[in-house]
């Protein structure tokens, strides 16, 4: 329990600082609120009194009005408070949100890759919305009013009758060791909760992505196991713990009212047969000790609670405190030409083995560098070097001379367009995915004229909405081939002095090919190309071509001196130029 308190103090309670007034406010209504609860039973020992004792019934029907304008009141008074704590707790949670966002959008890829698949998205919006909507809005706000109007129901019943408020509080200590233990046991169980809950959203998402390979393979019936096995054990943690937490919630709040209740009314009766005690007193007494109750149960169950936000806490801050990319951090580029260069970089995923080693080449512009090689050799990991999206361990990369991790990495990235093989497009329309993260007003012809030489135009016209047309998730809506597109397009469009196409071209037809690379010579001419590709055709007409092979450069030199040098590169020339020769072959048969 102490330690599920630190934490809160920790963490929580800095979030809470933007929020004084509001919570002021809250609080001060809240606080209304009460002081009504506080004093309607005491309005009913009057009644009572009045119509027992002094007979006096201009008294009962003034309490009667003071009662119904405290019953309206209350009620308009309760909507404003509700509304007040629950705009606090969504302003808390969306304050996490905001800052968890902002966090994983710079936390390094090496960080990311090894973050199990739905955890972030279960911080963002599961953790969050635990924290501000359920627990501030719904726990830590009233749970500080519950310990005031607690204390005040404890002056008020000593007040009335001290022997009787003694009797009624010796209930406290059982439904304190009750929870004591159920609150130490949860705990565990939350924490193992939380695992099968992102194991959870990480076979939906795994599942969900892959259904190509579900179906394609036949395994329906495996995936309805695994998950029917994942259901099981979700279901038994999730009704333990939800058991114990009614339990604590409501059975145990009826079995503390109850128990408190006949102390109460036997200790009071017989105060009444002594002629010690009024009936409007005992009634008095009963209602506010039936309050006092209430809190005490809302205070035990606050315990339960506050586990729960500790720990959704924890793992928020867990994310924040990974370090991050400072994207403004660095130096300024001011004119850039573009010359890129590798000074015997080498680099590795794990710390371990190397994935690449003794990588040393210059790129300059105007010029077309291509990097062939066997699947798995590094070339695409040259490309996220080139981006920052790692960094070397060992080894320099050069832009215009200047090494990159000196450069602030927005910076960097300003002369950097890259189309890689994995095209990424968002759920909009084609228009918006083609100015996507461009830094100025473009005219929208020369955004045309642009689509009409990566061959964009060509089939966006043939659509009923056009430039308008939404792409859906990823872009599920276009063919490969016209994803690949509007990215090239896209790359065009930012005008960068860099440009790295990884595999840019992979998923064209030959003649689409051959003319989105004629475009690239023509625009891209003064710029600095690197190409990266399996197929060669794609870098035939590049200046200079390197070969690599287990992650260093095993040849290097113009397509006609490596071919003349009988190594990898002629060995996948003639393997490429086999295929071809082969289905050229079976296509001439009758």
């Amino acid at each position: 329990m102490m330690k599920d308190i630190r934490l809160i103090f920790r963490y929580l309670f800095p979030a809470l600082r933007p929020y004084v007034w509001p919570i002021l406010g809250s609080l001060g209504l809240t606080g209304m609120v009460v002081s009504i609860d506080l004093l309607q039973p005491y309005c009913f020992k009057w009644l009572v009194d009045a119509a027992t004792v002094s007979l006096s019934y201009q008294v009962v029907i003034l309490v009667l009005l003071i009662l119904f304008g405290l019953t309206i009141a209350r009620s308009l008074l309760s909507y404003w408070e509700v509304y007040a704590r629950s705009k606090v707790g969504e302003g808390i949670s969306a304050q996490y949100r905001k800052r968890l966002f902002e966090h994983i959008l710079h936390l390094p890829f090496s960080t990311l890759h090894n973050l199990p698949s739905g955890i972030l998205e279960n911080r963002v919006m599961t953790d969050s919305g635990m924290v501000g909507r359920v627990y501030v809005s719904t726990g830590l706000l009233p749970l500080i009013a519950h310990l005031v109007q607690a204390a005040a129901l404890v002056v008020l019943i000593m007040w009335l009758n001290w022997q009787v408020g003694m009797a009624s509080l010796l209930i406290f200590p059982l439904g304190w060791l009750l929870t004591q233990g159920m609150t130490r046991r949860n705990h565990a169980r939350l924490v193992q909760l939380r695992s099968v809950a992102e194991q959870g959203h990480t076979f939906l998402e795994e599942s969900y992505s892959c259904l190509r390979e579900i179906r394609a393979a036949g395994n329906e019936a495996g995936e309805m196991q695994r998950w029917q096995q994942w259901l099981h054990t979700y279901g038994q943690l999730t009704t333990l713990s939800t058991t114990k937490n009614r339990f604590v919630r409501e059975a145990l709040n009826h079995l503390i009212e109850w128990i408190g209740l006949c102390i109460v009314y036997g200790y009071g009766g017989w105060q009444l047969l002594q002629h010690s005690m009024t009936i409007g007193s005992l009634l008095a007494i009963a209602l506010y000790v039936q309050q006092f109750y209430t809190m005490l149960t809302s205070i035990l169950s606050a315990r339960i609670e506050t586990g729960e936000a500790a720990n959704a806490v924890q793992a928020i801050n867990e994310i924040l405190a990974m370090p991050r990319e400072w994207p403004e951090q660095g130096h300024v580029l001011g004119e850039v030409t573009g010359a890129l260069e590798f000074d015997n970089v080498a680099f590795s995923y794990t710390g371990s083995e190397e994935h690449l080693q003794h990588i040393s080449f210059a790129s300059t512009p105007g010029q077309a560098t291509g990097i062939v090689g066997p699947s798995g050799s590094g070339k695409s990991t040259l490309m996220n070097l080139c981006m920052r999206f790692y960094e070397p361990t060992r080894g320099r990369i050069l832009l215009d001379g200047q090494d990159i991790k000196k450069i602030a990495p927005h910076a960097l990235r300003q002369q950097i367009g890259v189309v890689s093989q994995d095209i990424q497009l968002w759920n909009t329309t084609i228009r918006e995915n083609l100015l996507y993260g461009l830094r100025q007003d473009v005219p929208w012809e020369h955004v045309l004229d642009v689509c009409q030489k990566t061959c964009v135009h060509q089939f966006v016209q043939k659509l009923p909405d056009g430039y308008d047309t939404v792409v859906g998730p990823r872009g599920a809506k276009l063919s490969g081939g016209e994803k690949q597109r509007i990215a090239l397009a896209r790359l065009l469009l930012r005008d960068t002095k860099i440009l790295l196409l990884d595999e840019a071209t992979s998923a064209l037809d030959s003649l689409t090919e051959a003319a989105i690379t004629q475009t690239l010579l023509q625009i891209g001419g003064m710029k600095n190309r690197i190409l990266v590709a399996h197929r060669l055709a794609t870098v035939q007409n590049a200046d200079r071509i390197l070969v690599i092979k287990d992650g260093e450069i095993v040849e290097e030199g113009s397509p006609q001196e490596l071919y003349q040098q009988n190594g990898l590169y002629t060995a996948l020339y003639h393997s490429q130029r086999l295929g071809t020769e082969e289905l050229s072959t079976t296509a001439e048969r009758p």
